[in-house]
């Protein structure tokens, strides 16, 4: 017998009408009779339900309904097939949502620091100088008058910050450094607050101190530079760096301030 003629026997059997039956299962009698008919089948829960009202057994209610039992292992494999694009779609949206949150806080980040440079006080527009590379502002830095060094001007040239690469989170500014004047050969890159690099194009010496000056490490044209040989240069230039430091640390110190 096909499940419909199955689920008319038993039906009858137990002396039950279709809105009887339909009462049991919570469906109308007219989705009884198109059971019965076969013009339609119950899914997979529903025949769960119908075993067990009817007092049969899946086997016996299944068996001979060989179309019954192709169409619900369809149904279970669209399940299955739906199932795993759903999983796939649902993983593609989020991973969409979190490209598009990334790039709206890398967006706001770029432009709070840039404008944290644009709008410091003393800083001049982009300038272009055949001393400096493009895309670079430029501030003039004196020291204090009640400081004890003589009163030297420093000159800043801090890189454009829209320069950054595409979602870069680096909270440094790409390029920080000092000269004593534009025509200078020389000049002080910040590395942090703790850590400077002298390079001297035209003595070809490069030095690298910490904020108390102490040598770290150093080149003279190439060649490695001895303890005593950095100690000897960074003393005697110690009042300009020091001076350098006491004017222009507290203002990169300032920018790179989240």
């Amino acid at each position: 017998m096909t499940i419909g003629q199955t689920i008319a026997s038993y039906r009858k059997k137990q002396a039950l009408t279709q809105k009887e039956l339909g009462a049991e299962l919570k469906v109308s009698d007219k989705t009884i009779s198109s059971w019965e008919n076969e013009r339609t089948y119950p899914d997979i829960s529903m025949i769960i339900q119908l075993s067990d009202t009817l007092e049969l057994s899946l086997d016996e209610l299944l068996r001979e309904d060989t179309s019954m039992i192709q169409e619900i292992d369809t149904t279970i494999k669209d399940g299955h097939f739906y199932q795993r694009w759903k999983k796939a779609i649902l993983t593609l949206l989020i991973l969409a949502l979190a490209f598009t949150a990334w790039n709206v806080s890398w967006f706001i980040w770029k432009e709070h620091r840039q404008s944290k440079i644009e709008n410091y006080p003393g800083l001049v527009a982009l300038i272009s100088d055949e001393m400096l590379p493009d895309d670079y502002y430029y501030l003039t830095i004196s020291n204090p008058p009640e400081s004890e060094k003589r009163t030297m001007d420093f000159h800043v040239a801090i890189e454009n910050y829209m320069a950054v690469p595409y979602l870069w989170f680096d909270t440094l500014i790409k390029d920080f450094k000092v000269l004593s004047s534009l025509a200078s050969d020389s000049e002080i890159r910040f590395l942090s607050s703790n850590e400077f690099s002298y390079i001297s194009l035209g003595r070809g010496i490069t030095i690298r101190f910490d904020a108390e000056l102490n040598p770290i490490s150093g080149q003279n044209f190439g060649e490695d530079m001895t303890e005593e040989e950095m100690a000897a240069f960074i003393e005697k230039n110690r009042f300009q760096l020091e001076a350098m430091l006491e004017a222009v640390l507290p203002v990169y110190k300032d920018l790179y301030r989240k």
